[in-house]
C-alpha cells in the first residue's frame, strides 16, 4: 500500500532535522517497526551475521557525523517518534551496504529509461522497483521541506530518508541496485542517503554527478539524475562503486537505460558476477524498444508500456526459489521535472487503472 505524507504543512515554523525525523517517526510508528522486522528476517536468511551487521552500522554512523550529521539528526528523531532504537534506522539507510557483506542474490531488479525528446521537450523517464516480494509491504511518498526552503517528493521504503525523487528546482533521480567485487570493502556512506543529498541540495546534473563524486563509498548503485535548467534538458546516469563513479550523460533523442549491471568500461571490468539477475535481458530489450516507448508523451501510457507483457522489464516471483530471491516489480515511477511531480503506481503500471495512477507534487 502506497501512503502519502506532506511534512511541509507538518512542520511548517518549527523546522529542525530531528523534528522532521520525530514527525514521521510518530505518524508512521506502525509500518516503521514493520520494516525493521521484515529486515531483521531478509539479513538473517541471507546470512549477514548480527556482528557483521553492527560493524557496518558502527562505521556508517561514525562517517555521517562528518558528512551528514544533520541526516544523522534526522534518522534519531525517526527512532524517537517511532519509538525504535536508531542502529535500527541506520540499518534502513544502509541495507545496500549491509547486503554487500553477503554475495549477490538478484536483489533489485530495476528497470529505468530516460529520453531526451529531440523537439527539445521535457524529458521523459520511467523505472520499476523491483524488490523482495515478502517485503515491503507498505510504501511511502514523502514530501519534505529543506533549510535551503526547496522542497523534495520521494518514494522510499519506511524508515529510509529518500530514494527516487524530484525536487522543485526540477532535477530528479532514478535508483538501481548494481554489484562490484569492491563491494564491502573500504568506509562510506549510504548510496541511499547520496540520493538523498542530491534531491536536497543539486538543482543540475553536474551538481548532481559532483556530489556523487565526493562521496566515500561500500556499495554500489545507479543514481539517474534528470534536469531541465537553463542549459536545457540533461541526463546522465551515474554509477557509484567504492571502487570510483563514472557518470554516462545521454544524447539527445537517444534512449538513455540502465538496469543492475555496470555499463562504464572501467567499472564494468570488476563486475561482481550475478548469475540470478535478468539485467543483461531486461537491457537488451529496453535499449531495442525504448525508443519507440520513451517516445510516448503521456506518462501512464509510458509506464504501461514499459512494462507490457512484451517488454520483460515487468518482474514476477519465481516461487520456485527462496523467498528472499523472489523479486516482484513493486511500484512503477515516472518523473516529471518540469513540473516537479511524481508519477507513482503501486506494482506493474500494465496492470493498473487510471485511478491508480497518482501525481505527488515536489
Amino acid at each position: 500500500m502506497f501512503y502519502q505524507y506532506d511534512q511541509v504543512e507538518a512542520v511548517s515554523g518549527n523546522f529542525s532535522h530531528h523534528q522532521l525525523g520525530r514527525d514521521l517517526g510518530e505518524r508512521f510508528s506502525r509500518q516503521i517497526s514493520d520494516n525493521i522486522a521484515d529486515y531483521e528476517r531478509f539479513l538473517t536468511a541471507r546470512a549477514i551475521s548480527a556482528e557483521t551487521r553492527q560493524e557496518v552500522i558502527d562505521r556508517i554512523r561514525g562517517n555521517l557525523r562528518t558528512w551528514a550529521p544533520h541526516m544523522l539528526e534526522e534518522m534519531q528523531g525517526i527512532a524517537a517518534g517511532a519509538g525504535c532504537q536508531l542502529e535500527d534506522i541506520i540499518a534502513l539507510n544502509s541495507r545496500t551496504e549491509l547486503l554487500a557483506a553477503a554475495p549477490p542474490a538478484g536483489e533489485g531488479e530495476c528497470s529505468t529509461a530516460v529520453l531526451l525528446p529531440q523537439d527539445g521537450s521535457a524529458p521523459r523517464t520511467v523505472q520499476t522497483w523491483d524488490w523482495i516480494e515478502d517485503l515491503n509491504k507498505d510504501m511511502l511518498i514523502r514530501r519534505y521541506p529543506t533549510p535551503s526552503g526547496r522542497t523534495v517528493t520521494t518514494f522510499a521504503e519506511f524508515g529510509q530518508l529518500a530514494k527516487i525523487g524530484v525536487n522543485s528546482e526540477g532535477l530528479g533521480n532514478h535508483f538501481n541496485i548494481l554489484n562490484h567485487q569492491t563491494d564491502g570493502q573500504g568506509s562510506g556512506v549510504p548510496v541511499h542517503l547520496v540520493a538523498k543529498r542530491i534531491l536536497d541540495e543539486a538543482s543540475t546534473v553536474e551538481e548532481a554527478v559532483a556530489i556523487a563524486e565526493a562521496a566515500n563509498l561500500e556499495a554500489s548503485t545507479v543514481i539517474t539524475v534528470v534536469a531541465d535548467g537553463q542549459a536545457g534538458p540533461q541526463a546522465a546516469c551515474v554509477e557509484l562503486s567504492p571502487q570510483g563513479t563514472a557518470a554516462l550523460h545521454a544524447e539527445v533523442g537517444r534512449p538513455l537505460v540502465h538496469t543492475n549491471h555496470f555499463v562504464d568500461p572501467q567499472l564494468a571490468a570488476g563486475e561482481q558476477p550475478n548469475t540470478l539477475s535478468t539485467t543483461h535481458d531486461r537491457y537488451q530489450c529496453a535499449a531495442d524498444h525504448g525508443e519507440v516507448v520513451m517516445s510516448i508523451a503521456d506518462d501512464l501510457e509510458r509506464a504501461r508500456q514499459f512494462t507490457a507483457t512484451d517488454f520483460p522489464v515487468d518482474v514476477k516471483p519465481d516461487l520456485s526459489k527462496p523467498w528472499f530471491q523472489q523479486i516482484r516489480t513493486k511500484a512503477t515511477v515516472v518523473v516529471d521535472v518540469v513540473n516537479s511531480q511524481l508519477h507513482c503506481c503501486p506494482g506493474s503500471a500494465s496492470r493498473i487503472s487510471e485511478e491508480e495512477w497518482i501525481t505527488y507534487p515536489a
